[in-house]
């Protein structure tokens, strides 16, 4: 599954893009988390393209590629697998 065009569009208009070679990399750490785009197809285009941070008004997704997924062993995401959240959880 992929992100819906007018949801692209809207994103485009309002969402820098990730810088392409970033966009491998975290296409990377996304695979070597079990996420595919087969059956993860959205979200990994969300998380590979306009990764950032995004301001709302009910509040705030931080930028999880670069400060979570990234550094997995480090990240909040991590922290949360180990205190028994399922592994597929990623801290938004």
């Amino acid at each position: 599954m992929k992100l819906t065009e007018k949801l692209k569009t809207y994103l485009q208009d309002k969402v820098d893009e990730v810088l392409p070679k970033y966009q491998e990399e975290y296409r990377s750490v996304l695979q070597a988390l079990g996420f595919n785009s087969a059956i993860n197809g959205s979200f990994v285009e969300f998380m590979s393209v306009y990764s950032d941070e995004h301001y709302g008004k009910l509040g705030l997704i931080h930028d999880i590629m670069n400060d979570d997924l990234s550094d997995i062993e480090n990240g909040v995401s991590k922290q949360l697998w180990n205190n028994n959240s399922p592994e597929k959880y990623i801290s938004l």
